[in-house]
């Protein structure tokens, strides 16, 4: 699990719905067959979402037949991928994602580099959690008092095109093409396909909002304190200023 000193977590949405993440804490988990069905330039939905096996065949003998058997190819095929997925009345559990901005990143970068997030088409608005430990763990309350039960985690990226290659997929791994991404995600194991919706209370304690275009253009600092060497992102909000603040891990140098 991740924790306010590797990271923090970075929701977006639209005002609307960000504004009452903020200020109620309304926490939405969509099915993994309706994130499988969406399609929009890879910031939402993945066919892969309800997939449990993937196989790609460089080169196969293939017959297809009809339930009631009548022969309808048979043939040879190259590059051909296939997938094993859930059946859409099969419940397969909720998912809330957000983006992971790991502290690293930013420490990698040069001072005055703007912060750059990866995907140009997220929507204008974030919430920035800056202590994913305690919205997590409100979170999973919630999800326990539904009688439910959520792991959290780190998405793994991987090639599901490679060829030859045999993929058993879990909820936490997703193709390359979506790396950009860098999500963190909550899984809800659950027996029925709704949407979720969960509560958690305002958590503008740790957590405040601001415009996409604000955090991906926030310039990045360099200072040095005490003979620490320390990264600074400063954001701008309705608000006044927001910090972000990291401790590099070299010492400053004289």
């Amino acid at each position: 699990m991740v924790d306010q000193q590797s990271g923090i977590l970075l929701k977006f949405g639209s005002l609307e719905h960000m504004t009452t993440l903020l200020f109620e804490g309304i926490v939405y988990c969509n099915t993994l067959h309706e994130f499988a069905k969406m399609d929009e330039n890879k910031v939402r939905g993945d066919i892969y979402e309800n997939c449990t096996d993937i196989d790609n065949i460089e080169t196969g003998h293939l017959i297809m037949r009809t339930l009631d058997g009548v022969e309808f190819f048979n043939g040879t095929v190259q590059n051909t991928q296939f997938r094993k997925f859930f059946n859409v009345e099969t419940a397969v559990g909720n998912i809330f994602s957000t983006y992971f901005l790991n502290f690293e990143q930013i420490k990698d970068k040069k001072e005055g580099q703007p912060l750059l997030l990866t995907d140009d088409d997220i929507d204008d608005w974030c919430v920035v959690i800056l202590n994913p430990l305690k919205f997590l763990s409100l979170l999973q309350e919630e999800v326990e008092k539904k009688g439910l039960t959520c792991k959290s985690g780190l998405v793994k990226y991987s090639d599901f095109k490679e060829k030859g290659s045999k993929i058993k997929r879990t909820p936490f791994m997703k193709d390359l093409s979506y790396k950009g991404q860098n999500e963190y995600r909550v899984y809800v194991t659950n027996h029925v396909n709704n949407v979720e919706k969960f509560t958690l209370g305002d958590i503008s304690e740790f957590a405040y909002i601001v415009n996409t275009d604000s955090i991906k253009n926030a310039p990045v600092e360099i200072s040095i304190e005490d003979g620490n060497e320390y990264t600074l992102v400063y954001v701008k909000t309705e608000m006044g200023m927001r910090m972000m603040k990291n401790l590099n891990k070299k010492a400053a140098t004289n």
